[in-house]
């Protein structure tokens, strides 16, 4: 009886571990993808590629192409649209004020993505949800109050002035 390890076994005992966590690897993203394009397609988008997205519609960069197909997609569709950055990754643009409004007002169950910022953020208005954001957010509320936002009009007015001067 041979007590040693073939070289064909040792192969095939590291082979099948790493071609299963591929294949999970595999699999796991393909399913995003789908989950992302069947979320994307609920929202009404700018004509795009199913590789590339929309990106052949503003030359490669985000400049005043992108600008001006934004403008376009907005006055089309005044409420929300998607932006194919690729074939599977949809953005979504939420550009009318009380579509915005309902989404800052509702208290939402946070993305896994956000528990490895957890130990950087804490559990704060951008972290928590439920009881928790409610409280802080009704903390936060009157700091941002029309007439205490009104003393800071200078100060805003003049650092516009910088950063366009800086143009």
């Amino acid at each position: 009886m041979n007590a040693g390890v073939s070289p064909t076994d040792l192969v095939l005992g590291l082979a099948v571990p790493v071609i299963g966590y591929l294949l999970f690897a595999v699999v796991r993203f393909l399913w995003t993808v789908f989950r992302n394009f069947r979320f994307g397609r609920q929202f009404p988008s700018p004509p795009y590629h199913w590789l590339y997205g929309n990106i052949h519609l503003i030359d490669g960069h985000l400049g005043e192409a992108y600008l001006s197909m934004t403008r376009d997609v907005v006055k089309k569709h005044p409420r929300a649209h998607a932006f194919w950055m690729s074939g599977f990754m949809p953005p979504v643009n939420v550009t009318h004020p009380a579509t915005i409004k309902q989404l800052l007002k509702a208290p939402t169950k946070k993305s896994s993505d956000y528990d490895e910022l957890r130990p950087w953020l804490g559990n704060g208005l951008i972290m928590s949800d439920g009881e928790v954001w409610k409280v802080h957010r009704r903390l936060l509320t009157p700091a941002f109050h029309f007439d205490i936002l009104k003393q800071y009009v200078s100060v805003y007015n003049q650092a516009a002035e910088e950063m366009i001067e800086k143009l």
